[in-house]
């Protein structure tokens, strides 16, 4: 991932990336958005993802320059402004690192947990398995986010693995997925006791007795 050497002309790295982006939101399909907003948005998104860390400084606070492209893009900004967003969002951001000395697999994936250095080792683990889900690739990212053990991660740092996680699935990008999944990885757990594996756990199997369809928004919210 550690790769820094883009212009603005350089269309190589989509495939670098692996970065694809479905069309902006069908609720939201303003005039601007064509052809050459979607390539453009493309070509920015997979920069970032090539260029850039997942934090911006050492307090672990989050790169946003993906969600701003997403953003104005669904927005219907011209390309001009895609660039402008983000050559000002790329000044404050950290490059990105090589991967660890580490082989993440699905037996060892937790052993890393809130190791930023890890990161472009998780991304490379979840891309590999979403990659081997085929057309199940969004239901094996739910899987992962929302396992117990997980989850307690991606609900930290204000939500912004969650945020990265939806930004992906609304574009269908498994590229920008698996960077949530990575993203959740290296956090450190924020809310132990709101969202326990023990909690969390406890909500996800308890069922109505009258209807089996689980419980509702304000019982979840009480049991937390």
């Amino acid at each position: 991932m550690a790769d820094n050497t883009h212009d603005n002309t350089d269309y190589t790295v989509t495939d670098k990336a692996r970065m694809t982006l479905d069309h902006a939101p069908a609720g939201l399909y303003l005039p601007g958005i064509d052809e050459t907003t979607h390539k453009e948005a493309v070509r920015l998104c997979a920069r970032d993802f090539l260029e850039h860390h997942v934090f911006f400084n050492d307090r672990g606070f989050h790169n946003h320059l993906n969600h701003h492209l997403l953003s104005v893009f669904s927005l219907g900004a011209p390309a001009k402004r895609l660039q402008e967003v983000f050559d000002q969002n790329k000044e404050i951001l950290l490059p990105s690192h090589s991967p660890m000395d580490v082989d993440i697999t699905t037996e060892n994936f937790t052993e890393h947990f809130s190791n930023e250095r890890c990161y472009p080792n998780y991304v490379s683990f979840f891309q590999r398995e979403l990659d081997a889900a085929g057309d199940n690739w969004k239901a094996v990212a739910c899987d992962y986010f929302f396992d117990p053990r997980v989850f307690p991660l991606g609900m930290s740092g204000i939500f912004h693995p969650f945020i990265q996680l939806g930004y992906g699935l609304e574009f269908e990008s498994k590229t920008i997925v698996a960077t949530a999944l990575a993203q959740t990885c290296v956090h450190s757990s924020t809310f132990k006791t709101m969202f326990s594996e023990h909690v969390f756990a406890d909500i996800c199997t308890e069922e109505l007795e009258d209807d089996n369809h689980g419980l509702s928004l304000m019982q979840i919210l009480d049991k937390m």
